[in-house]
This record gives structure tokens, C-alpha cells and sequence, in this order.
């Protein structure tokens, strides 16, 4: 069983424990959770992409080239280290989302772990 199809047990395992129509509210929090996991999923699915994969590579290579300018470039005027640390920003933003997914998934999984004791 992969991971993907192991988590999403999980939830329906807990669907199933939370059915009762006297609380809805556990319905709801349970199809929150759902949702959680499945754009966690997705995202980390398109990682396997390769041509998202070849996008990350450039980024991080971006990342590197940029820290390499800003830490040696002493002539380096204000007006052009703002723009190369906006860029930066925008790929470090970027290559999160991946780590945001993986640290979803993971987390989730104990919550789920949890309430499924």
C-alpha cells in the first residue's frame, strides 16, 4: 500500500467512525481534514512531474547563484540587491509548498493515527 492510499484509509476509516448525524460538526472537521490531505497529495504528486522536477532543480540553482551575488558582490547597489532578494523570496516561496505538503501529510497522519485509537 503506498502512502497516498494508507492516509486516505485513514480517513475513511474515520468517516465512518464520526457518521453519526447527532454531531456534525465531527463530520465537517473529519471533511476538513479530507481536503487537507488530498491538496497535500496533489501537491506532492506533481513533484514527481518531471518538468516540475526540472523547475525545482532551476530554482534551487536560482537560490544558490543569487546568495553567491548578494554575499560577494560588494558593489552591488541597493536598487539591484532588492529586486534579486524579491526573486529569491518568489523561489523559496515556491519550493515550500513542497515541504508545506510533506509537513501536511505527515501531520495529519498523526491526527488521524490519533482519533482512530
Amino acid at each position: 500500500m503506498n502512502e497516498a492510499a494508507g492516509i486516505l484509509e485513514k480517513v475513511t476509516k474515520l468517516k465512518d467512525k464520526f457518521e453519526d448525524p447527532a454531531y456534525p460538526e465531527d463530520k465537517e472537521q473529519v471533511g476538513a481534514w479530507e481536503n487537507s490531505v488530498r491538496r497535500a497529495l496533489e501537491t506532492l504528486e506533481l513533484k514527481k512531474n518531471e518538468g516540475v522536477k526540472k523547475i525545482i532543480e532551476k530554482a534551487n540553482q536560482e537560490i544558490k547563484d543569487i546568495d553567491f551575488i548578494l554575499l560577494n558582490d560588494e558593489a552591488l547597489l541597493p536598487e539591484t540587491r532588492k529586486p534579486l532578494v524579491r526573486i529569491k523570496r518568489f523561489y523559496l516561496w515556491f519550493l515550500d509548498l513542497f515541504g508545506e505538503a510533506y509537513n501536511t501529510v505527515n501531520e495529519m497522519e498523526k491526527i488521524l493515527d490519533q482519533e482512530l485509537k
